[in-house]
């Protein structure tokens, strides 16, 4: 089963913990961010780190073993590329806490999301058992 270029991207990732990402200091994301908010648009380079760091943040022990990992990876990149130009580097110049705050919340939301359509599956078949 051939991988759609999305999902071939994060399994590059997930494989090689860097693939490619020049962006590995706050000092170069506080960087790209400026840069990407001047021109208007995520530059690719701020899209590939923000790829790699919600997939490294997925691995982490309180995240694992979930089934819909990859519809998380979507939303908390979704999310940060809605929410990255709110960043001010006048009130803090870190930008990485910004970002892992960003992914912390959209993979929170997420999971709210998922836990909501469980219940309400589950709510669906208990009143279909019973009547």
């Amino acid at each position: 089963m051939a991988l759609s270029k999305p999902q071939q991207k994060v399994w590059d990732v997930l494989r090689d913990p860097f693939c490619g990402v020049t962006i590995r200091t706050n000092e170069d994301l506080l960087e790209g961010m400026k840069r990407s908010k001047a021109k208007g648009k995520a530059l690719d380079q701020l899209g590939e780190f923000f790829l790699y760091i919600v997939s490294r943040r997925l691995n982490s022990k309180q995240y694992n073993r979930l089934t819909y990992a990859d519809d998380m990876i979507q939303y908390a990149i979704m999310m940060m590329l809605k929410c990255y130009v709110d960043f001010d580097p006048q009130k803090s110049n870190n930008a990485w806490a910004y970002i892992i705050t960003l992914i912390d919340s959209a993979f929170l939301q997420y999971m709210n999301r998922e836990r909501k359509q469980a219940l309400l599956k589950e709510e669906l078949l208990e009143r279909r058992i019973n009547a």
